[in-house]
């Protein structure tokens, strides 16, 4: 399928900077609501799958994955969240596994499908601040759409 989608790209530091202060921020919040079963180490490199990958994801969706889908807006949103869907769940049995190399017999276990749920309401909320401030988002269309 040819496709006149523009790639999706910003500075590697803008995406470092976004990304480390959100599993950062996860991992003060985690590792404080633990009472000290979770250091914050363990809670900020938990925190990076759903943070740092799930920026990956999201750059794979854009510029790999939607390209190749028809560019009718109800495909590219239900795509879309399949994709959410699934990495959600990837990232809960990564999260479990990393929780398990950090803490031991206290690994948080995160049911797949609290994952893939979760991830999709990350993902959902993400966008809202992104339609706030005019961006392309899955709530205008704008970023379901072909750049002309």
């Amino acid at each position: 399928m040819n496709s006149q989608w523009q790639p999706y790209h910003e500075p590697a530091r803008t995406t470092a900077m976004r990304t480390l202060s959100i599993a950062a921020a996860i991992g003060v919040v985690v590792a404080s609501l633990s009472h000290g079963r979770i250091s914050w180490l363990a809670a900020f490199a938990i925190a990076l799958w759903p943070s740092v990958a799930g920026h990956w994801v999201e750059l794979w969706f854009l510029n790999w994955l939607r390209p190749r889908l028809p560019s009718t807006s109800a495909v590219q949103l239900f795509a879309r969240i399949i994709v959410w869907l699934v990495a959600g769940a990837l990232f809960a049995f990564l999260m479990t596994r990393t929780s398990a190399l950090f803490t031991g017999s206290r690994a948080v276990i995160i049911p797949m499908w609290i994952g893939a749920v979760g991830f999709v309401g990350v993902e959902l909320l993400a966008h809202v601040g992104l339609h706030v401030r005019r961006l392309p988002s899955v709530y205008d269309q704008t970023g379901m759409r072909r750049e002309s």
